[in-house]
């Protein structure tokens, strides 16, 4: 509320992890991966009663790695974060940078990410799950079915296999250092998963395990 932000004598900052106006909300990572970004940042911004709507003190932009996931894309923008109020706080405080209003009419938000909203859909194009389990590493962890228990992928790779013969969620394949799944365009390559009640494994080490070749994921 606005007579909470008034109540200090300076500017009450916030650290938002997106290039503000885009991505604003609770999960500017997540989305930036989702939505397949090559680049996101820091913006440090005076906090106004709109959510993530203030004007921008600061910003910084950096690269988004091809297979970093949420986990690690969040550790090194965490870093960056308390590099750049490190350098720019006193200035801030003391008045010496003018915050910049943001472009209101390109803001885009961000829901709460659930649970739920992990589920794998198989008729997907593998692009996009691959971008959706990296988004959801560590949490909540995209899954699927198998033989009905709970199915985490950890861990993905594309696959340049054009092979649509097969239904989207069918384990077509069992690699040297992966599994190929169908999809609705292409294939994925699960690398690391973890069953329901299991630790999580390689993939490869998973099919050794279990009678999985031909079999469909999501039943």
């Amino acid at each position: 509320p606005n007579k909470i932000l008034k109540i200090p004598h300076c500017d009450a900052v916030n650290i938002h992890p997106s290039l503000l106006p885009l991505w604003r909300g609770a999960s500017p990572i997540q989305a930036a991966i989702l939505n397949g970004d090559k680049k996101t940042g820091i913006c440090l911004t005076r906090m106004v009663s709109k959510l993530d709507a203030g004007p921008i003190f600061v910003s910084h932009e950096i690269e988004i790695a091809p297979h970093e996931t949420a986990g690690l894309l969040s550790k090194r923008l965490s870093k960056l974060s308390a590099k750049l109020v490190e350098n720019n706080i006193d200035d801030i405080l003391s008045k010496k940078i003018s915050p910049k209003e943001q472009t209101h009419e390109n803001a885009v938000y961000t829901p709460k990410i659930k649970k739920k909203d992990a589920l794998i859909n198989w008729s997907l194009p593998a692009f996009k799950l691959h971008r959706q389990i990296k988004a959801f590493n560590p949490w909540p962890v995209s899954y699927s079915y198998f033989n009905g228990k709970n199915f985490r992928i950890w861990d993905a790779e594309l696959s340049n296999n054009n092979n649509l013969r097969h239904p989207p969620g069918t384990i077509v394949e069992i690699r040297d250092k992966d599994i190929l799944v169908s999809t609705g365009e292409k294939m994925l390559a699960m690398t690391r998963v973890q069953l329901e009640g299991k630790k999580q494994t390689t993939a490869v080490e998973f099919a050794r395990g279990y009678d999985c070749l031909g079999k469909t994921l999501g039943c």
